[in-house]
């Protein structure tokens, strides 16, 4: 890749490997990182914020889904188990 400080393309540029010959692109992944030819890292570092971003949402949604979880069963659950105990004590005084 041809890095440059405007990142415009060139004209009259061709490079080949044994007469085959090699396009020239405006951005190149390597290694994850997206490179523009310009040589300016900002859009890696949009993509990353983008997955972080993303990954974020998807934590944020399970663990909203595990209050839910909680608020819909294991407290309802406990409150049975409370009652059942109230009940028992009460059962155990008359007794």
């Amino acid at each position: 890749m041809v890095c440059q400080k405007t990142g415009k393309k060139t004209k009259n540029i061709s490079f080949s490997i044994n007469n085959h010959p090699i396009e020239i692109v405006q951005e190149y992944t390597y290694l994850g990182v997206k490179i523009t030819t310009s040589g300016n890292f900002n859009l890696y570092q949009k993509t990353l914020a983008e997955k972080g971003l993303n990954t974020f949402y998807k934590v944020y949604k399970k663990l909203i889904s595990s209050v839910f979880l909680y608020e819909r069963q294991i407290k309802f659950l406990m409150l049975l188990l409370c009652q059942y105990l109230l009940m028992e004590l009460k059962f155990r005084e008359f007794s």
